[in-house]
């Protein structure tokens, strides 16, 4: 689980500001997953703060992910 985060927090990191359309898809992929109200899936955001004890909100606004839209 730590490390679909860290693949996650590594995309929009590295393509926030992408131009190309592949950057630009993975950076839309990840804000897509960071963002889903899913708390079924064990591997959705959600589920992943919550077993890690991560608060999601805290983590989005850290990112500069638009935590109002969940």
């Amino acid at each position: 689980m730590i490390a679909v985060l860290y693949d996650v927090v590594d995309c929009i990191e590295r393509y926030r500001l992408a131009s190309d359309p592949k950057g630009h898809q993975l950076f839309r992929e990840a804000e897509r997953w960071l963002l889903a109200d899913e708390t079924e899936w064990p591997y959705s955001f959600q589920c992943i703060c919550e077993v890690l004890d991560l608060n999601a909100r805290v983590v989005l606004r850290h990112l500069q992910v638009a935590a109002a839209r969940m």
